[in-house]
């Protein structure tokens, strides 16, 4: 597998895709957005028949509260599944309440860079992209 540009994007609600899509378009960041509307979707998507011509994306955004699988049980899934290409990611969760156990969890895991209020917050995350 080789990392390219593109971006996944994990959220089960529909409008914070679109909205999401836009925002990383106008703010230059956008190559590819790929987006699923679960955390089993998207992990079906790295489990697929193809799964060894997948390109690993440069960056996920993953809503924390999904159900059926949260944003932490998918990147816990992921880590088992894609052990080396994980560490390529830039992971960053994405949540419109932050709870201070969504925040300790989120320091404590080695893949997540951060918590993102939703709405996203384009500009913001293209500086910290750029190490800014």
């Amino acid at each position: 597998m080789a990392q390219t540009d593109k971006i996944l994007l994990v959220d089960d609600n529909e409008i914070d895709i679109f909205l999401n899509k836009k925002l990383l378009k106008l703010s230059g960041i956008e190559n590819e957005v790929f987006s699923f509307t679960s955390g089993m979707s998207a992990l079906d998507y790295f489990k697929s028949d193809t799964a060894d011509q997948i390109d690993i994306p440069k960056l996920m955004l993953v809503d924390i509260q999904m159900p059926q699988m949260n944003g932490f049980q998918l990147i816990d899934e992921l880590c088992k599944i894609i052990p080396d290409d994980i560490k390529s990611i830039k992971i960053f969760f994405l949540s419109s309440t932050i709870h201070d156990i969504d925040e300790e969890k989120a320091d404590e895991n080695p893949f997540v860079q951060e918590i993102l209020s939703k709405p996203l917050d384009a500009n913001y995350l293209k500086g910290k992209l750029e190490g800014k």
